[in-house]
């Protein structure tokens, strides 16, 4: 069945790559294809509406998906467009496309915000970096103060025990 939605929607012009995700509905059956950077997003069936999650690929690492997006936003979008576009090519007014653009918002303003906070934390730990380095100068500095003033302690000591013996 999964051959027959492929070769059904080479027949109407989509593009497959090898970057796509190929996996069928496990509620009406039919074959959908994603790109890859759809992987672990929830989308609904253009056949039967039904929510799904898009399978993560073995070996696939979310993590790295983040570096190689310059602009995940738009990507988001123009997958979830091209999964949940009906085969007519006529989007159904208030179903999945609705629900894909409510998610895809809300995965954008997610995203910005992790982004923001991520900035604020790599300046903080930049900022901290700098302080544990200040603080280690003025410790060794300290230090030295200190030997300086144990040595002249010692001096100090030694020539008023010399002095006390003489007399």
């Amino acid at each position: 069945m999964a051959e027959n939605g492929i070769n059904r929607a080479e027949s109407k012009n989509a593009k497959l790559s090898g970057r796509d995700i190929l996996f069928e509905c496990g509620n009406c059956g039919k074959s959908l294809a994603i790109d890859y950077r759809g992987a672990g997003l929830n989308v609904n069936c253009p056949q039967c509406e039904s929510e799904l999650e898009v399978p993560i690929p073995e070996g696939f690492d979310l993590a790295e998906l983040d570096k190689e997006m310059s602009d995940s936003a738009e990507t988001v979008i123009e997958v979830q467009q091209r999964v949940l576009e009906p085969e007519d090519n006529t989007a159904a007014p208030g179903g999945a496309d609705a629900q894909a653009e409510a998610q895809v918002t809300a995965l954008k303003t997610e995203l910005e915000a992790l982004r923001a906070q991520r900035r604020y934390l790599e300046q903080q730990h930049v900022n901290m970096l700098k302080t544990i380095k200040a603080v280690n100068r003025e410790v060794s500095e300290f230090h030295k103060a200190l030997d300086e003033l144990t040595t002249m302690l010692d001096k100090l000591t030694s020539t008023q025990n010399d002095e006390t013996q003489k007399i």
